[in-house]
């Protein structure tokens, strides 16, 4: 009935590392989902998009609003997505929908994103007072939980208008800055913390803000993000507890 799309290279470091492979798995896959889309006769489909295909700027970003500027080769290749999935509806009659979707967090993140790595490191060390290396403190995520964002890829999948092409955020409306999140995953942890910054991780190029506005979601879908970081976060650690087999906070 519908495809969720969902699959992409998508830790940042590696598209910048590796840009020829993020395009051929991010872009032409796009490309042979679309195909079999209508190979079979399927003719609704969500693609998962980023937060990060706008440009840069201070403030919440909207979706029909606030200019798409991708700044790295991930975002241009989910910018690409979206005029894919654009071009797909309109040649085939077809209905697509885009989630632009923020930082997301769970327990299972393979990936060395700034939560996980924040984590690991936490998890290591014995000490009550944590020495964490991180590279650049100062930009502030939209962050919320994997859960919420598969609740809103639902919703958007059942969007019952028929226009043929829409985009929506996938966001809480709230940032956090780097040390902000650290000191939060801490104290779920019962642990302090004391930051040591490593030039050695920080990005050549970090956008300084990336907050969502989900106006839209919620006013069209009723979708809207309910876990404030911290349950968030205590969420995340109960979940690497389950999978360690330890005990689970309730």
């Amino acid at each position: 009935d519908a495809i969720v799309h969902l699959a992409a290279l998508h830790h940042i470091p590696t598209c910048e590392l590796q840009r020829a492979r993020c395009l051929d798995i991010n872009v032409t896959g796009m490309e042979h989902v679309l195909a079999v889309a209508e190979e079979a006769r399927v003719g609704r489909v969500v693609i998962a998009s980023s937060g990060a295909v706008y440009a840069w700027s201070e403030g919440a970003l909207v979706e029909d609003r606030s200019p798409t500027g991708p700044q790295d080769n991930y975002a241009l290749s989910k910018l690409c997505n979206e005029h894919q999935l654009r071009l797909w509806a309109s040649r085939t009659g077809g209905w697509g929908r885009v989630a632009r979707i923020f930082n997301a967090l769970a327990g299972d993140d393979p990936n060395a994103h700034l939560v996980p790595d924040i984590l690991r490191q936490l998890e290591a060390s014995s000490r009550e007072e944590v020495a964490l290396r991180l590279g650049n403190l100062q930009p502030r995520r939209d962050y919320l939980h994997a859960d919420e964002v598969a609740d809103g890829l639902i919703a958007i999948l059942r969007d019952d208008r028929p226009d043929p092409f829409d985009v929506f955020n996938l966001c809480s409306g709230q940032e956090h800055s780097v040390t902000a999140v650290a000191t939060e995953l801490a104290a779920c942890l019962g642990k302090s913390i004391r930051i040591e910054v490593d030039v050695t991780r920080r990005r050549i190029s970090d956008r300084p803000s990336q907050l969502g506005d989900p106006a839209k979601t919620e006013r069209l879908l009723g979708w809207r993000n309910r876990l404030p970081l911290r349950l968030a976060l205590e969420r995340l650690v109960a979940e690497r507890d389950r999978a360690a087999g330890g005990e689970i906070p309730l």
